[in-house]
């Protein structure tokens, strides 16, 4: 970690840092700090009144390792800046952490800060994601034959649930499937019924095949590794730097540590319940012990404030997601009565969101 940071601290230009209050960063910051790179900018962002904000745990890290922090604050997202950000991608993309990761960067740059380090990288290669301690829960479960678990699905399906629907579609999966629930099969039976017509979507587990020599946690890391991190998490950072006219690089993606990750035992990845277990065990020598024990956040948008007005979906959110039938794949009387529901969880709203992006996208292009 030492060695693939000294790498990439290589600049002519002023070098920075993004550090949120999290494990990855706090090691890219500690890495940083022990090398003697003490004076550097190191940004973070801060959300008025939101349990999303760490902008708190950030400044500790950096008081404990001497790092000059800047903190930006981020009043109010508006729905003009995810217009912003999505108008800039090239595929359709809505993850709602795109909106912070834009507006972060535009701080950043006009703070005179040209190349910046992140932690992106270290929960793929060492287990950092909720889903694969359900992994773990799960294996104990895929002894037992697909049409076992395939039938279970299925009777507890009918059960109003959320939960239960979410353990239902599961089940109904392959055991190599199954492993890759991670961010492979992300389910959206809200959207789903929207469609003019059905849909058939090609399942990944062809990717892995060759990979069965491998344990299931390694497996859906590789999967992560593979589809998520530069489908979703690189290029969100990669499209939103070069808005901004920044270079992000990441010392968790030097192929040494990824090839780390993949290799060494369970055990130092997942125990006690516990995620990143052997960077948890690095945490505690190099950073303050309150980082050492954090539970993964990541950022953190207040899509209820977004989309909501008077308890109802605002006329500008709904007028957008209606145009989507112009295109001929979603229905518009089940996208109208999708709209007149008044089911405002999170889950709902992430589906909101998804709609509201889409249409942004293709009205661009």
């Amino acid at each position: 970690l030492l060695d693939a940071t000294k790498i990439r601290l290589n600049s002519d230009v002023p070098i920075g840092l993004f550090l949120s209050g999290g494990i990855d960063s706090g090691l890219v910051a500690a890495a940083v700090s022990k090398l003697g790179f003490k004076d550097l900018n190191v940004h973070t962002v801060s959300f008025k009144d939101s349990d999303k904000d760490e902008s708190d745990l950030a400044k500790k890290t950096a008081n404990h390792l001497g790092l000059r922090l800047k903190i930006h604050n981020i009043d109010q997202i508006t729905l003009s800046d995810i217009k912003s950000s999505i108008q800039h991608f090239d595929q359709p993309f809505a993850d709602p952490s795109l909106i912070v990761t834009d507006l972060i960067c535009r701080k950043t740059f006009q703070n005179s800060t040209t190349v910046v380090l992140t932690g992106d990288g270290g929960d793929e290669g060492f287990c950092g994601y909720r889903e694969y301690l359900k992994l773990v829960k799960y294996n104990s479960l895929n002894i037992l034959p697909d049409i076992l678990l395939n039938n279970l699905g299925r009777v507890i399906s009918w059960i109003p649930s959320k939960k239960i629907k979410i353990i239902s579609n599961r089940l109904k999966l392959n055991k190599i499937s199954r492993v890759m629930w991670t961010h492979v099969y992300p389910f959206d039976d809200n959207l789903s019924k929207l469609f003019e017509n059905k849909f058939n979507f090609n399942e990944a587990e062809e990717f892995l095949n060759h990979n069965k020599k491998y344990d299931n946690l390694t497996v859906s890391q590789i999967t992560d590794l593979n589809c998520y991190l530069p489908s979703n998490v690189l290029k969100k950072t990669d499209m939103m730097s070069m808005k901004n006219s920044i270079e992000l690089r990441s010392p968790f993606l030097d192929y040494r540590l990824v090839e780390l990750g993949l290799s060494i035992p369970k055990k130092y990845k997942i125990q006690n319940n516990k995620t990143k277990y052997i960077l948890r065990e690095i945490a505690k020598d190099w950073l303050p012990e309150e980082i050492s024990k954090s539970e993964k956040k990541g950022f953190g948008v207040p899509l209820d404030q977004l989309f909501l007005t008077n308890n109802n979906y605002s006329e500008e959110v709904i007028d957008q997601i209606i145009k989507l039938s112009n295109y001929n794949f979603f229905n518009k009387s089940k996208l109208n009565s999708y709209l007149q529901k008044k089911d405002f969880s999170s889950t709902n709203l992430k589906s909101i969101y998804k709609l509201f992006c889409l249409s942004v996208f293709l009205e661009t292009k």
